[in-house]
């Protein structure tokens, strides 16, 4: 599953998302709204300052969406290139996995009929010599598993994270 697409940010939204950014905006929003060190927090005040977290989360989403489609369009370029060694398919994939743990996002398992978010790694494997490239991932009964891929990069798909089982739901 693709990432969802985000309206194309222009001059008027980078500037709503910055402005968000400014902690000296909502600190006065919330002193007038009566929130300080000793306050009691009422429903009213939560739901403002929920907002104000909803705010900075669709900032976040904007100032990242270039990122990502200059992220996977790299991707999309390298789809099918060889590399000479081990080594340096291993240091592509950890780079590629570090920028996308840093979005929030996986890869598609390439795996015909897989697709689910993966984690990007590479090692020797079999007669390869020169290694080959593996998705790490759990299935949806939540068992590990790894996919072979191919000497090459395959196409890679930026997906979502999935969300994190093991995280125990808190009461609202």
């Amino acid at each position: 599953m693709p990432l969802p697409e985000h309206p194309q940010a222009d001059n008027e939204q980078l500037r709503q998302v910055l402005a968000a950014l400014q902690p000296e905006q909502w600190r006065q929003s919330l002193d007038r709204s009566g929130v300080h060190t000793a306050a009691r927090i009422t429903e009213e005040t939560r739901v403002q300052i929920g907002q104000l977290l909803k705010d900075l989360s669709r900032g976040l989403d904007v100032l990242n969406l270039p990122f990502r489609k200059a992220l996977q369009e790299l991707l999309n370029y390298l789809a099918g290139k060889s590399f000479d060694s081990l080594e340096s398919k291993q240091a592509v994939a950890k780079e590629i996995q570090e920028i996308i743990s840093r979005l929030g996002l996986r890869v598609a398992c390439p795996k015909e009929g897989c697709g689910l978010p993966a984690i990007i790694r590479c090692a020797a494997a079999g007669n390869s010599k020169q290694g080959v490239f593996q998705f790490d991932h759990s299935s949806s009964s939540g068992r590990r598993t790894t996919h072979m891929g191919s000497s090459t990069l395959p196409r890679l798909t930026l997906v979502p994270i999935p969300p994190d089982r093991r995280r125990i739901p808190t009461a609202s």
